[in-house]
């Protein structure tokens, strides 16, 4: 915890010097319409409808919109007196309405022109049902002063109810997208479309019986966050997995039997702990994986993870 604290505020300290140390690099670039659109069939669809039947994990939170980031890795740059140029990437957001049940969901927001090259590959993630943050949630964001540019978001796994009808809020997801220039007849662009691979869930779900449980334990819950976050020095998006030894899950508020909690992929032999007993992850925790005792024609009929 203390390594990623301090990591995080070492690049936070490039990106909040006062604007008087500043030469600009780049000047005001005119903004564009940015859209990506989403499929809500079960092979591209961002969400666990292949493991969990019927769509229990669904897209809207309580104000029926989603939010996505787009990392781009040139921004800005600008020079610090005593530190030289900084280039600063940023995380762009777009947002989706979801009014009623559709086919797609489609996300929009805005871009400098020169910000998207043609063609060129980025990566877009999805940060759960509470992605935008906000007091309360388990979302953190980090911003740079300069601009108030967005470079970082952190999704903490911390403390979950178990609740089914919660999944959505620790559920993570990355994808790869390439930009295409939308131009006018003098060959101008006018906007971009992002054009995407397949979406890819980089958390899984156990089924587990924590009734009577408030807290649990093992090296599997010692991952407890994820964080992307700008680089400075390789002016590049990192992908940080918090590894806090000891560190358990807050599940005071669990669903008994039924309970599903969001776990963090480990390629180690790992195991979940609690008083009931122990479950051994052999192979380690794979990403986009249900882990049942056995499976049935309903989720909520199969059995949960047999503790030993």
């Amino acid at each position: 915890m203390k390594k990623l604290s301090v990591f995080i505020s070492f690049l936070l300290f490039f990106s909040s010097c006062n604007k008087e140390n500043m030469n600009e690099g780049v000047n005001e670039e005119r903004m564009v319409p940015v859209r990506f659109e989403l499929s809500m069939n079960s092979k591209t669809r961002s969400d666990f409808n292949d493991l969990l039947p019927n769509g229990n994990i669904q897209w809207g939170n309580s104000k029926n919109v989603e939010y996505i980031y787009v990392s781009i890795p040139y921004k800005c740059s600008y020079y610090v007196q005593g530190v030289g140029t900084i280039t600063l990437g940023e995380l762009l957001e777009m947002k989706a309405e979801i009014d009623e049940p559709a086919d797609k969901l489609v996300f929009t927001g805005e871009v400098p022109s020169n910000n998207l090259q043609n063609a060129r590959q980025y990566h877009l993630y999805y940060f759960g049902n509470n992605g935008q943050g906000g007091e309360g949630s388990n979302i953190t964001n980090y911003h740079s002063s300069y601009k108030n540019i967005l470079i970082g978001k952190t999704i903490s796994f911390a403390r979950q109810t178990g609740d089914i009808d919660d999944l959505g809020n620790y559920h993570l997801a990355k994808i790869k997208v390439k930009a295409v220039p939308i131009k006018d007849n003098d060959g101008i662009v006018q906007s971009f479309e992002l054009v995407a691979d397949d979406l890819q869930n980089i958390n899984s779900i156990a089924k587990l019986d924590l009734t009577g449980e408030t807290s649990l334990g093992g090296t599997a819950t010692e991952l407890q966050s994820f964080t992307l976050l700008w680089n400075t020095s390789t002016k590049s998006f990192d992908e940080i997995i918090e590894n806090v030894p000891d560190a358990t899950i807050d599940v005071s508020d669990n669903s008994g039997r039924n309970s599903y909690i969001s776990l963090l992929p480990n390629d180690d032999n790992v195991y979940l702990e609690c008083s009931k007993g122990r479950y051994e992850f052999v192979d380690g925790i794979g990403r986009n994986q249900l882990y049942i005792g056995s499976s049935a024609d309903d989720i909520d009929d199969a059995r949960p993870l047999h503790w030993e």
